[in-house]
């Protein structure tokens, strides 16, 4: 990313888990998965969401590095829509 002229790098991982009822099946149910990231020595990042039918609700905190901020950070909230893929015609 070049911001201001200033290259920033950011790199994280995330894991997820889907919670499945008692027959077994995971269709409509909740996806809940939390990551961190790390932007080049700026700051770390902390984000819980879950997803339900199509809609993420994230929640994040940013824990600066840099000292920019007033204070050690910030949150952030976050609502998606997530389509579902488009079904493909059936070819004779």
């Amino acid at each position: 990313m070049l911001l201001n002229g200033i290259t920033s790098t950011s790199a994280g991982c995330q894991a997820d888990y889907r919670f499945i009822d008692k027959t077994g099946s995971a269709e409509h149910r909740p996806l809940v998965f939390a990551g961190i990231w790390y932007r080049s020595g700026k700051s770390q990042t902390i984000t819980p969401c879950v997803e339900y039918s199509g809609f993420r609700l994230g929640l994040g905190y940013e824990l600066n590095s840099m000292g920019i901020a007033n204070g050690n950070g910030g949150m952030e909230v976050s609502l998606k829509y997530i389509l579902p893929p488009r079904v493909q015609p059936a070819t004779k």
